[in-house]
């Protein structure tokens, strides 16, 4: 799953990061009082359940975007907001910030989103090469959400216009 120095354990606690990409990483969600900001200058919260507020993680800046992952299909309210939150993360990477997207275990949730901003940024992946990025970075049970996987594909297909340079 990469290098040593692409994977940090957050105080004692189980939750971890692994990069995905640059300054791009994904993870569990991180237990409240963590030392994230010393870590990480910005944290999208995916996880519908853990909600917590900004002023849990003092110092890094804190978006939240409420997704479930209960097996059901993604609501339009929950594909806007993971695309918002794609938007937040590309903005953050722009400004050369290290960005922490997290949801309850690291996988699913955060893993698109992840997705998405490596798709959705410029010079992008595509689909397949954003999600064997999530993968290769946090394991083969990561993005395995059959109904984000279709999301994303569609999206991306609908939105993102690929040119194959002349050679």
């Amino acid at each position: 799953m990469g290098r040593e120095e692409d994977h940090l354990e957050l105080d004692s606690n189980p939750s971890n990061a692994s990069r995905v990409s640059g300054n791009l990483w994904v993870g569990s969600a991180p237990p409240i009082g963590t030392r994230v900001a010393s870590l990480f200058d910005c944290l999208a919260l995916c996880a519908a359940e853990y909600q917590v507020g900004p002023e849990c993680f003092h110092g890094a800046e804190v978006f939240r975007v409420p997704l479930n992952d209960d097996g059901t299909p993604m609501s339009e309210a929950e594909m806007k907001d993971a695309v918002m939150a794609a938007g937040r993360v590309i903005g953050w990477l722009s400004r050369g910030k290290k960005v922490l997207v997290t949801c309850h275990a690291g996988l699913n949730r955060s893993g698109l989103v992840a997705a998405l901003a490596l798709c959705c940024r410029p010079g992008g992946l595509s689909p397949e090469e954003a999600v064997a990025a999530v993968r290769a970075a946090r394991g083969p049970r990561a993005m395995r959400n059959p109904h984000f996987l279709e999301f994303l594909q569609k999206f991306c297909a609908k939105t993102i216009s690929r040119t194959t340079p002349s050679p």
